[in-house]
């Protein structure tokens, strides 16, 4: 067997039982891939032990016992970058020896303290022993790194002891191989062979926050004692030297005395400092912000109340991503240098997920929130709306909900014509189907109400595309109920609503596709002009789309595109304007309850045929539209 590349040749004498090459030779030595070299510093005494520390690791240790604020902010850190996880394999026995391992190990804590070392020093060592399942952190302090020019890691060197006194006797240096180390470096300088941590970069700071304190302490305890500036005589005149020493000795005793009486020659004054309190206050405050700026946590965290609620939220997502890049480095080398070693020493192949995967309470929170707020958007399709329903059940961890909510349905072809960017069969998004020239629109059912039906097919679309808004409503008039009042009606709640479905009320929002307060006015215009002028659905959905709309998105993610929304708001908007005006139509005539109204038929989704039959009174009743294109309406219940 021989394969010809360019340059290179390579002959196989053997193959595998599985096919695989088992010896190859080539023209060419094959050489390392990299050019750049690497320059690491090493210590000279003892010899060959690795790459010399950035710093003093043992400085750090002391800074952490010392002092409160930093020890208890990688306290922060660390717990918010531990937490609950989740390991995912293909295999049932694959999962079973990783949950035996970790269990056998104290898995969470052991990485904690790893993680902790790495925050504190900038390297956190664990070794490995897979064999009999156990893992140790190392002091950083006794780890030492040698790498080749290449920067590939040869070995690992501990030396536990004092490097001045060293003895090539000494039983003291140890050598690990690089498999058996799992090596976390936070704050990494490309090319080098140690990371910097989070203390040493913030050392300056911490120092200068420390002794700031110290001094502000001083001042405080020396104007508690309210210091007092006794002057003895006349302005160049000499004093006596026993008058004055008996001046002295009289202050001694006089927090004894409450009332002291002087001659015009001893004038007593309180020592002022001035600001110079403020000015430390204001230096503290100042190292603290630099602090906080240094080990990237928000202020917020920090105990400051006085910074606006935005930035406070911006920091916080800052502060969140800056965690979740720690987590990915720790996930990638657990799965590569602990799990997946550990999977091979049971003979197994198979591929192992690490993931921190438990949100904390506030990130649940904000994510039923947005799931919430997709359930009420106008334009959520109905798979989607029930989607989102059962992951809030998940979230909420609601262990019934499955006997309740249903999982998303098939998706029919009306659903596929809904969903962004999609289309029946044969049609184009931008061209109208069409119109069957034989057939006619269905006769409105008698009833004081708008004949309007929720689940259209395609021949349905088809049909109402080119009503006017009178017969697409299709209020049929009695003596009390004229469809002129009812034009009416709709148009003063026009005039007043705020489309709140489709209104943007920040930038964010119109980034995600709502629309600017320009757009929804003219929105209104289209409307009201439609209504008035009996327009069509297609000349209402035409004029929309000059209206140039953006793809609607979820937090990032398109849900909607742009294409199928003036069709959509065109029937949307319309029905939900015409309920509007129907309800306050029925309040004209006395009409005390209405009663919901779907068209039934294989097709009507599980809310209206829910709804359909109840009975609301008119005062509360939410009005359709239940969900996009829904054609439900009101019909009033008459004693």
């Amino acid at each position: 067997m021989e394969l010809k590349l360019p340059g290179i040749v390579i002959t196989s004498n053997k193959l595998k039982p599985d096919g695989r090459i088992g010896y190859i030779s080539t023209k060419n030595e094959l050489k390392e891939t990299f050019k750049g070299e690497v320059q690491d510093t090493p210590i000279t005494f003892p010899k060959d032990l690795g790459a010399e520390h950035p710093f003093t690791f043992e400085d750090m240790d002391k800074i952490c016992k010392s002092v409160g604020i930093v020890s208890s902010s990688i306290n922060k850190i660390t717990n918010s970058i531990v937490g609950e996880f989740s390991v995912k394999t293909k295999s049932k026995s694959d999962e079973l020896i990783i949950t035996e391992f970790t269990k056998r190990t104290k898995f969470t804590s052991v990485i904690r303290d790893w993680i902790k070392e790495g925050l504190k020093k900038g390297n956190g060592f664990m070794e490995l022993d897979i064999d009999d399942k156990g893992l140790q952190v190392l002091n950083a302090n006794d780890m030492y790194v040698k790498r080749n020019k290449k920067g590939k890691v040869l070995e690992y060197k501990q030396w536990v002891g004092n490097l001045k006194i060293y003895s090539s006797k000494s039983s003291k240096l140890k050598t690990i191989t690089p498999n058996k180390i799992a090596h976390l470096k936070i704050n990494p300088i490309a090319g080098e062979p140690y990371g910097l941590g989070i203390i040493w970069p913030n050392e300056r700071v911490i120092e200068n926050m420390v002794l700031n304190e110290q001094e502000l302490h001083k001042l405080i305890s020396r104007k508690a004692g309210a210091p007092i500036h006794v002057a003895v005589g006349r302005e160049g005149e000499s004093v006596n030297a026993e008058y004055i020493d008996d001046v002295k000795v009289s202050l001694q005793v006089m927090n004894n005395r409450t009332e002291w009486v002087t001659d015009s020659n001893v004038k007593m004054n309180v020592l002022d400092f001035g600001d110079i309190g403020k000015n430390l206050t204001d230096t503290l405050n100042h190292d603290m912000l630099m602090f906080a700026y240094g080990f990237e946590i928000p202020i917020v965290l920090m105990g400051s109340g006085n910074i606006p609620e935005g930035l406070a939220k911006v920091q916080l997502e800052s502060f969140q991503r800056g965690i979740s890049a720690i987590q990915e480095e720790i996930e990638s080398i657990i799965e590569e240098q602990i799990f997946k070693p550990l999977l091979e020493s049971h003979g197994s192949k198979g591929e192992v997920e690490f993931n921190w995967n438990l949100p904390g309470e506030e990130e649940i929170n904000n994510r039923i929130d947005r799931l919430t707020k997709l359930i009420e958007c106008m334009n959520t399709s109905e798979p989607l709306r029930r989607m989102a329903e059962i992951e809030i059940a998940k979230l909420l961890d609601l262990e019934d909900a499955h006997k309740y909510l249903s999982e998303p349905e098939k998706e029919t072809d009306e659903d596929k014509a809904a969903r962004p960017g999609q289309t029946p069969p044969g049609q184009d998004n931008d061209t109208e189907p069409d119109e069957p020239e034989d057939e006619e629109p269905d006769e409105p059912e008698e009833k004081h109400t708008l004949e309007i039906h929720n689940h259209m097919s395609e021949q349905d679309l088809i049909q109402t595309s080119k009503m006017s808004l009178q017969e697409f409503t299709n209020l049929i008039e009695t003596n009390e109920l004229k469809y002129s009042d009812y034009l009416k009606n709709i148009l003063k709640k026009l005039k007043i609503d705020k489309f709140e479905f489709l209104a943007a009320y920040n930038p964010s929002d119109i980034a995600d596709g709502k629309l600017s307060s320009a757009k929804i006015e003219s929105l209104r215009d289209i409307f009201e002009v439609g209504f008035k002028e009996n327009k069509t659905i297609v000349e209402i959905r035409s004029e929309i789309k000059q209206l140039e709309l953006k793809d609607v998105k979820l937090d990032g993610k398109v849900i909607l595109k742009k294409e199928r929304r003036p069709d959509i708001i065109a029937r949307t908007e319309t029905v939900r304007l015409a309920n509007l005006g129907l309800i306050d139509t029925y309040k004209g005539v006395g009409v005390k309850k209405v009663e919901w109204l779907a068209a039934l038929s294989e097709r009507t989704c599980d809310i209206c045929n829910a709804l359909h039959g109840q009975v609301f009174d008119i005062n509360t009743v939410n009005p359709p539209p239940a969900h996009p294109k829904c054609r439900c309406s009101l019909l009033s219940i008459v004693k």
